[in-house]
């Protein structure tokens, strides 16, 4: 996100804690008494307990760099790569409950211009900095009391952890096989077009 910040000179001036329990009294105590109408996180890989899912009016809410419910859990876009479903690769704004990424879903975004091939985590952030238009939007509905979930109760739910070292390999032996194959696609399609004859892309 540190493009992203710059870019729009994004800077905190608020109140801030550090902790390494979300959960924490100390954080639920300084959640409350700032009486918050909602709570936003983004990628964290920590349980929201009942008690901070709650705390807020409007409760909480996290931007999960996947779409859900087909890649819940952790690394959405590694594998949403490594199964070659580049057609949803994005980011959710999710109302937490207490499932892991399986709250009310109320915006979803696709990556814009996506190369499978870049860094996993730099998919994700890009992801969540395209979303950020629909999240302001989609908040502006909420104060007005007008926002509702979307339905996606008829999608097939998978849940995702660390990816390993074999992974890692097989994502890659998958990207270079598709990427030949898009290439010999292209080829004969070169090679059928009229005055195409003899015309042949190589395969990098």
């Amino acid at each position: 996100m540190g493009p992203y910040k710059n870019l729009h000179d994004i800077r905190w001036y608020g109140d801030k804690i550090k902790t390494t329990d979300v959960n924490s009294p100390a954080v639920l105590d300084f959640i409350q008494q700032r009486k918050p109408d909602l709570i936003l996180a983004q990628c964290i890989n920590e349980y929201f307990g009942r008690g901070l899912r709650e705390t807020s009016q409007h409760g909480l809410f996290l931007l999960h760099d996947g779409i859900t419910p087909e890649y819940k859990g952790l690394y959405s876009p590694f594998w949403a790569v490594h199964n070659l479903d580049f057609a949803i690769i994005g980011c959710t704004l999710l109302r937490v409950n207490e499932e892991y990424d399986g709250g009310e879903i109320f915006k979803q975004g696709f990556v814009s211009d996506l190369d499978h091939c870049e860094d996993h985590c730099y998919i994700g952030h890009k992801a969540v900095a395209e979303i950020l238009p629909k999240v302001e939007s989609f908040l502006i509905r909420l104060e007005r009391g007008t926002a509702s979930p979307i339905n996606r109760t008829d999608r097939a739910s998978r849940s995702y952890t660390y990816p390993g070292c074999t992974d890692l390999l097989r994502q890659r032996v998958r990207l270079w096989r598709w990427n030949a194959q898009q290439a010999a696609l292209k080829n004969r399609n070169l090679q059928n077009a009229p005055g195409g004859a003899g015309k042949c892309l190589r395969k990098d």
